[in-house]
């Protein structure tokens, strides 16, 4: 069987038929002269057996393909690692050319598969329709039932919640209900005013412009029921630039691993979101501990995870409607 190989940022991989280039995919439908890269499972199992394969057919031909440090995981290399980090796709843009460009592979380079049936699976949903986000909605608002919504998805699914991300991910889910693609920090999200009990985001306002920060900021505010709570985790820019920045060396010394290895686009400091809070009208901007969410309807913090090793690597805001 055919396997289609994914990023660890949750892309698609393709190749240009013209150019043979690589590009990242995020989405299964057709695209001009592009191939979705898939390979035999066989060869997979080869991979994991000797470590390292010589691919000699298909798309993939002259690149090898190396066993992962996860199992499961694997890497393409052409003398330097294929990476694809997180893609800043422009709109109208289904395709971001990747390289063959990391001397080591790390967590951006990592590939995994999907089974044609999980993708067909995938293609079939009806998560990117508007119109179906906002009857599970009405859905909730008819039936009186709490509405709790999680934003910047990636691979976590809350059951109870309607989980919203800007871009498919490709699973592994076991379910995609109340799951949706929506582009919720450019447009009007389809919720009524103050019928939201409760809003999640963690490790996501910190990767879109701060233009839309305010806007997804904004919209938190319109749906919350009075009293209800939006909740961000997200790391603290001044914690990280404390503990890992030597200033006194100017550039030199200066911490800017937090935005270049993550792709982080605008990052919050206590003082900043209590500042912009206020202005939206939040009535009130707590700041939590890891798991200490003020609101009954709280799930768990994932993060931060291992990466981030030092004291306050993340704030935990519960702003208050």
């Amino acid at each position: 069987m055919q396997l289609y190989a994914k990023t660890f940022a949750r892309y698609l991989i393709g190749v240009d038929r013209r150019s043979g280039g690589f590009v990242q995919l995020r989405s299964l439908r057709p695209q001009p002269n592009i191939e979705i890269l898939a390979l035999d499972e066989g060869l997979l199992a080869e991979a994991d057996h000797v470590g390292r394969l010589d691919l000699t057919s298909g798309p993939a031909t002259g690149c090898q393909l190396v066993r992962g440090h996860k199992v499961g995981t694997y890497y393409l290399s052409k003398g330097a690692y294929l990476c694809a980090p997180p893609a800043r796709f422009q709109e109208g843009v289904e395709a971001l050319p990747i390289k063959f460009n990391r001397p080591q592979a790390g967590a951006w380079e990592a590939l995994s598969f999907i089974s044609p049936s999980e993708a067909t699976f995938h293609a079939s949903q009806d998560y990117t329709n508007e119109t179906a986000m906002k009857a599970a909605v009405e859905k909730l608002v008819a039936e009186k039932k709490p509405m709790c919504l999680h934003f910047g998805v990636g691979g976590v699914i809350h059951a109870g919640y309607i989980n919203v991300d800007k871009w498919p991910y490709f699973g592994p889910f076991e379910n995609l209900k109340n799951y949706f693609v929506y582009d919720f920090t450019e447009k009007t999200w389809p919720i009524p005013s103050e019928s939201v009990d409760y809003i999640y985001s963690e490790d996501f306002i910190e990767h879109i412009t701060q233009r839309n920060q305010v806007i997804f900021l904004a919209e938190a505010y319109r749906t919350l029921k009075p009293g209800g709570i939006h909740r961000i985790s997200t790391p603290d820019l001044a914690s990280a630039m404390r503990y890992n920045s030597n200033f006194k060396l100017g550039m030199e010394g200066t911490y800017l691993y937090e935005f270049d290895q993550w792709r982080h686009v605008a990052l919050f400091t206590r003082g900043f979101i209590e500042d912009l809070g206020s202005a939206i009208g939040y009535s009130k901007v707590l700041f939590t501990e890891k798991n200490g969410g003020s609101s009954p309807y709280a799930v768990k913090d994932r993060r931060p995870g291992p990466d981030r090793t030092w004291p306050d690597g993340n704030l935990f805001i519960d702003l208050v409607r």
